[in-house]
């Protein structure tokens, strides 16, 4: 990571110093490739790095989509899923992967591919629908505030909760 931090410091250095053209044509020179090839390599990644922002940004506009959708289903619950649904994005609910395997797991729903908190959202909010108002509000009102290593720690030394 430092190493990617100096490197754009000095190509940064070199545009200012020499200008983006000169740049490109003497990189061009040195790999010994005409410069259009150097141009559509440096689009390419840009392009790239769009499309990662792209397919992040959907990602979070899908778990808002979700969310509202199974809000809209049961309206009853809605206020306590929308809740449930700041504190997942804040991950003061289920806030890694483990705890959302546990959760579905709890809710005897088999995880399928699970590689993401965002990606089991879908799953995730089905469920809260199905839940009732009273288990909704437990899940709303429990204790996330302490760490798995401060209860491992308290276990060890022997602190009882």
């Amino acid at each position: 990571m430092q190493s990617e931090i100096i490197l754009g410091i000095e190509v940064r250095l070199l545009i200012v110093k020499y200008g983006y053209a000169r740049v490109i044509e003497t990189l061009a020179a040195v790999r010994g490739v005409p410069e259009e090839e150097i141009l559509e390599l440096i689009e390419k990644v840009e392009l790239g790095k769009k499309e990662k922002a792209k397919k992040r940004k959907e990602t979070e506009t899908n778990v808002e989509e979700i969310v509202e959708k199974v809000a809209l289903e049961h309206p009853e619950k809605s206020s306590q899923i929308k809740e449930l649904a700041v504190q997942f994005n804040n991950k003061r609910f289920l806030p890694e992967l483990k705890d959302v395997r546990r959760f579905l797991d709890k809710q005897s729903v088999k995880p399928v591919n699970i590689k993401s908190r965002v990606v089991a959202a879908k799953q995730i909010f089905r469920i809260l629908g199905t839940l009732s108002s009273q288990e909704l509000s437990e899940l709303i009102k429990m204790d996330r505030t302490e760490s798995d290593f401060s209860i491992l720690s308290d276990q060890i030394i022997g602190k009882s909760k």
